[in-house]
């Protein structure tokens, strides 16, 4: 399995001869072949998320797509998938999980529709939590590798992230959502220096457009 990071919370997952795309936002998905996606999520309706232009560059024939109300209300051919709900396609298993958000820049609950997803493939499980706070519900969630937002504004800062690792222990920490629209790599770099003084999850910082074998 070979996580792909692309810059902020963009990424395409390659397991199971399937490529995943996530949050395909950052235009153009520089220096990988231009394989049609085979699944599309989408964690939220917004810019920071997901670019039509992008998508068009990734999506083929039979791509399928998932995503909040708001994306599929926008994109033609995108199914809702909401938390809690999962799907099954040859052995590959995705869910979607709930989000928390408050915005710091309103100081009230941001109640934008939004999504996390639990990958589950080749024996492993990847978390990628979405633009939220800490949810009661994460509680069950048990992942081999968690993306983690780190960058502070309406998701976790660098603080609140480790939090999160630290109660879910993965192997593996990624964290993301920074250096372009909120947050930098002090960011990542204070989350790993918090997440390692316990030495129970690796972390490692990608640059962008840095590939991962996990």
């Amino acid at each position: 399995m070979i996580i792909h990071w692309f810059g902020h919370a963009s990424l395409m997952i390659e397991t199971q001869g399937k490529y995943i795309a996530i949050d395909p936002c950052i235009d153009p998905l520089i220096g990988i072949p231009m394989h049609n996606a085979s699944i599309v999520l989408i964690s939220r309706w917004h810019h920071e998320h997901i670019s039509l232009h992008t998508l068009g560059k990734i999506r083929g024939e039979n791509t399928m797509i998932l995503g909040t109300k708001e994306s599929a209300t926008e994109i033609l051919g995108c199914a809702l998938l909401r938390p809690g709900e999962k799907i099954d396609i040859e052995g590959l298993t995705i869910m979607a999980t709930p989000t928390k958000t408050i915005s710091r820049r309103r100081l009230a609950a941001d109640k934008t529709d939004k999504v996390g997803f639990l990958i589950t493939s080749e024996n492993k499980t990847i978390f990628y939590p979405g633009d939220t706070k800490f949810v009661e519900d994460f509680s069950h969630i048990k992942a081999d590798v968690v993306l983690v937002p780190v960058g502070g504004m309406d998701t976790m800062n660098y603080k609140e992230a480790a939090e999160l690792v630290q109660f879910l222990r993965p192997k593996i920490a990624i964290p993301i959502h920074w250096g372009r629209f909120a947050g930098t790599r002090d960011d990542a770099e204070m989350f790993k220096e918090i997440i390692e003084r316990e030495k129970k999850t690796e972390v490692k910082i990608l640059e962008e457009n840095e590939r991962l074998e996990v």
